[in-house]
């Protein structure tokens, strides 16, 4: 190798539970785990919103349908 990390790896694995091999593509780490300010954002504004309602899905649900009846526009389905 060159020194420099490669832009695709291919793996092959065997599972002798299937008996099949499993081919495994992917980019490099470093080329896909990068920072992006907006997609962050809507992460820490999803959770703080979760956590407003203790992470409980049905309040969530139940707010979310709430939004939706008060704007008239359809937020759930």
């Amino acid at each position: 190798m060159n020194g420099r990390s490669p832009l695709l790896t291919i793996e092959l694995y065997h599972s002798e539970a299937s008996g099949f091999d499993i081919i495994s593509i992917g980019t490099a780490w470093r080329l896909i785990m990068y920072k992006d300010e907006i997609v962050e954002e809507i992460h820490r504004i999803r959770e703080e919103y979760s956590r407003s309602f203790n992470h409980d899905l049905k309040a969530i649900f139940a707010d979310l349908q709430k939004q939706q009846a008060e704007s008239g526009m359809k937020v759930v389905d």
